[in-house]
């Protein structure tokens, strides 16, 4: 098999599987659905811990191969958020002020639960927790470039 063959084979593969998935949770009941949305739900909020954790690890503590996971978070990251910015966008002045209204919606309401779960330090604690993480991704960043620049 030729290169293009395979690639054709793997797509037709990765289709059916989708397929298969997509009439497996048609025919899950309701009680079924939910734990299963429950546990994707689950694994994609760890999913995302662990990646913030790992952008947060100062550049001089990482592994190689933890860095290179850093970078292709990086840039999977940098093309979910120019895909974002293309589809903001695009959008009609109507769109934008509900996409708006509904994001204001959900920070105000993120912050309440917080503001309810630390206390009267909140604002303190969370400027803390986004100048540390700013910290770490800048320095990440440095890091990224110097292991470019020795590659070349």
């Amino acid at each position: 098999m030729d290169e293009e063959k395979l690639r054709q084979h793997i797509i037709e593969q990765n289709a059916k599987k989708a397929e298969a998935a997509r009439l497996r949770y048609h025919r899950m009941t309701d009680e079924e659905k939910r734990l299963y949305n429950q546990r994707r739900t689950e694994a994609f909020r760890r999913r995302r811990v662990e990646e913030e954790l790992l952008l947060s690890t100062p550049a001089g503590r990482i592994s190689a191969e933890a860095l290179n996971r850093a970078q292709q978070i990086m840039i999977r990251n940098a093309k979910r958020a120019e895909a974002a910015r293309l589809r903001y966008q695009r959008m009609t002045p109507e769109q934008r002020r509900a996409y708006n209204q509904k994001r204001s919606r959900a920070k105000k309401e993120r912050e309440r639960v917080m503001r309810a779960a630390s206390g009267p330090f909140f604002f303190l604690n969370l400027h803390f927790l986004h100048r540390k993480r700013q910290n770490c991704l800048n320095e990440m960043k440095g890091k990224i470039k110097k292991t470019r620049c020795e590659k070349r």
